[in-house]
C-alpha cells in the first residue's frame, strides 16, 4: 500500500477543496519550471522528442553585443536565470501544500517580470517586453483568483 507524504496530502487537499487556485498555482509551478529548463534544453534531443525552445543564447549574444558587453557572460547569465526561475518553481510547487509560500512565490515572479521589463526596455525588445508585460497582467490576476479562492467564507452545512 502506497502511503502519500505530508506535502503530497496537503497539496491533494488544496487541489480538492480550491481547484481554482491549485490550478493557478500549478500552472506558475509548470511556467517557471519549463521556462527555466527552456534556457538549457535548446535544441536537445530527449529521446521521445526534441526540445524546441527558444535560442536565448543567440538573443543574449545580439543584446551584449548591442551594449557593448563581453558575450562571455551569455553562458553565466543564462544560469543564473535558470537557476532562480527554478527556485520561483519551487516556491509555487511548495505553495500547493503549504499556501504560507504564496506571496513569496508571486512576489519573486513579480520582480521577475520587472527585471526582464527592465532589460527589455534596455535592450530595445518591444515584442519581449509585450510578452513580459502581459505575463505580470496575468500574474497579477493569478494572485487576486488565488486570494479571493483561499480567503473566501466556507459554504455549506
Amino acid at each position: 500500500m502506497t502511503t502519500m507524504t505530508d506535502p503530497t496530502r496537503l497539496a491533494v487537499r488544496m487541489a480538492v477543496r480550491n481547484p481554482l487556485a491549485a490550478t493557478v498555482i500549478g500552472y506558475w509551478a509548470l511556467f517557471w519550471i519549463m521556462n527555466a529548463a527552456d534556457k538549457l534544453l535548446n535544441r536537445t534531443d530527449l529521446g521521445p522528442f526534441t526540445w524546441h525552445g527558444k535560442d536565448r543564447h543567440v538573443q543574449f549574444a545580439t543584446y551584449f553585443a548591442d551594449m557593448g558587453l563581453p558575450t562571455n557572460l551569455v553562458g553565466p547569465t543564462l544560469l543564473f536565470a535558470f537557476a532562480w526561475e527554478i527556485v520561483v518553481g519551487i516556491l509555487f510547487l511548495v505553495a500547493l501544500a503549504r499556501p504560507g509560500a504564496l506571496p513569496a512565490a508571486f512576489t519573486a515572479s513579480a520582480i521577475t517580470f520587472m527585471g526582464f521589463s527592465a532589460f527589455d526596455v534596455i535592450c530595445g525588445d518591444r515584442a519581449e517586453l509585450l510578452e513580459h508585460g502581459t505575463y505580470m497582467a496575468l500574474l497579477l490576476v493569478g494572485w487576486m483568483v488565488v486570494d479571493r479562492q483561499l480567503n473566501r467564507p466556507a459554504t455549506g452545512p
